[in-house]
This record gives C-alpha cells, sequence and structure tokens, in this order.
C-alpha cells in the first residue's frame, strides 16, 4: 500500500505483545490454500472498547486483516469477511465492525465495496482513524 501511495496502516500491525494473548484466546484466523499455503490472517473478536467505546448492539470487530501480497486480488480478502460475517452471525452478532486509516482511502473504498459503511471518525493514540459497520443477518 505505501508503495501505492497509501499511507502505512498501522504503525506495527502484529506486536507480539498484542498478538500472543489473541492467539491463546483463539482469535487469530488463518487463510489457507487448499495445500496448506497461508495466505491471509485476522482476528475477530466480539468487543473492542480500546476503539469502539462501549456500543449497545451485540457486535464482533474484525482487525488485522492482510492477504500475502502474492495472493492480492484474488477474493482473499473478500472470503475472510465472508467467514468472519458468518462466524459473527453464529454467535449472535448483529454488526461487524473494523477501523482504518482515516487517509487510506484505497483501503476505504475496498471496505466500502464489501458492503461496509461509514459510520464515522475516531482517534486512538495518534491514530486518526474511519470508523465501519456491516449489518449481519438475523
Amino acid at each position: 500500500m505505501v508503495a501505492q501511495g497509501e499511507p502505512l496502516v498501522w504503525p506495527d500491525p502484529f506486536p507480539a505483545e498484542k498478538v500472543i494473548p489473541l492467539l491463546e484466546r483463539g482469535h487469530v484466523f488463518v487463510a489457507i490454500t487448499e495445500s496448506g499455503e497461508a495466505v491471509g490472517t485476522f482476528t475477530l473478536v466480539d468487543q473492542d472498547p480500546a476503539y469502539w467505546g462501549e456500543r449497545s448492539h451485540p457486535s464482533a470487530h474484525l482487525h488485522r486483516m492482510a492477504v500475502r501480497r502474492s495472493f492480492a486480488g484474488r477474493g482473499v480478502g473478500r472470503q475472510m469477511v465472508t467467514w468472519a460475517v458468518n462466524t459473527a452471525t453464529v454467535q449472535g452478532a448483529r454488526i461487524l465492525r473494523l477501523e482504518c486509516l482515516r487517509g487510506a482511502s484505497a483501503l476505504r473504498a475496498y471496505y466500502e465495496s464489501l458492503g461496509f459503511r461509514s459510520i464515522g471518525d475516531g482517534k486512538v493514540e495518534d491514530l486518526e482513524l474511519a470508523l465501519y459497520e456491516l449489518g449481519l443477518p438475523r
């Protein structure tokens, strides 16, 4: 994304002190090919007060979604989001949420193409964020 003129999505998207507890709790998922090659990853959690505060609807939060560059443009991200939607729905969530840097126009357009709608902006530490939601089937 940086090579395409987009801002770096997160200063350190996978810091060990944050990812290890998520791994231990079973919130990190890896997309693999039929041959077992890892092509993408994301986390899915049921609350995120640091970014979203306390919200009234049962929700799921999609974070740290990344696709191996050699698989970009092949629908891996869309398949991961579809899986997250199905899983969150089964778990009783009514909304799937995510955030990205406000200035990441290509990433924002991508999320919007997947059906997410912008619900405003937020700020965590020095990060200016765009907040997105996707309503889930009941």
